[in-house]
């Protein structure tokens, strides 16, 4: 059976409350690092030399979006991006040790 408008309106209004509650949350563990929870998703979500593709499947992001946020953690030290050598066109991604240190107090900040 099919869901109604107003079954899945209801599931949509406590998905959004959920939502919200974790977002302010994360929010409230970020205070004072000058970055945001999307920048922090995708931060935490960084292996080493991964793909820019597959970071945005991680991250829940869109590739456009996630490149606006790449050039910026770039621009900001946390990251490293290269070029791929089978395709320059498909950049690498990396924390640096500024982008680690950082990830640390996060976690450190979260536990407490």
């Amino acid at each position: 059976m099919q869901p109604t408008m107003q079954d899945l309106k209801t599931d949509f209004l406590a998905f959004k409350a959920t939502f919200v509650a974790a977002r302010d949350a994360i929010t409230k563990k970020l205070e004072g690092t000058k970055i945001t929870a999307e920048q922090w998703i995708v931060l935490d979500s960084i292996t080493p030399g991964i793909h820019c593709t597959e970071l945005a499947e991680l991250s829940g992001l869109l590739v456009p979006s996630l490149s606006r946020m790449i050039k910026q953690l770039e621009e900001d030290g946390l990251i490293m991006v290269t070029d791929s050598f089978d395709d320059r066109r498909n950049k690498k991604i990396s924390l640096r040790v500024k982008g680690k240190n950082l990830l640390d107090k996060i976690k450190k900040r979260a536990a407490s």
